[in-house]
Formats: structure tokens, C-alpha cells, sequence
């Protein structure tokens, strides 16, 4: 499921997205486009 800026994730395969919850495996929250240090990262296995 992507939500927010679509600049890049336009670009993603079509068959990537999903807009039912429960099939989605990860969430990607795009925002503005500005560059900056980062504020939150995610962990992961």
C-alpha cells in the first residue's frame, strides 16, 4: 500500500500495490519531496 508523494512510487510495477489491507505485506508513507536529515527509521529482519 503506498500512500503520500507518488513522484517515485508511480514508477513501482503496478502488481506491487494492493489497496486491501489485509493482503498488503508493507506500507510504504512517502512525503514531501526536501532533503534533510532523517527524523524515524524502521527496523527489520
Amino acid at each position: 500500500m503506498f500512500y503520500g508523494n507518488s513522484t517515485y512510487t508511480d514508477d513501482l510495477p503496478g502488481d506491487w500495490g494492493t489497496t486491501d489491507a489485509a493482503k498488503a505485506v508493507l506500507v510504504v508513507c512517502a512525503g514531501d519531496s526536501k532533503m534533510g536529515d532523517a527524523v524515524r527509521t524502521c527496523p527489520y529482519d
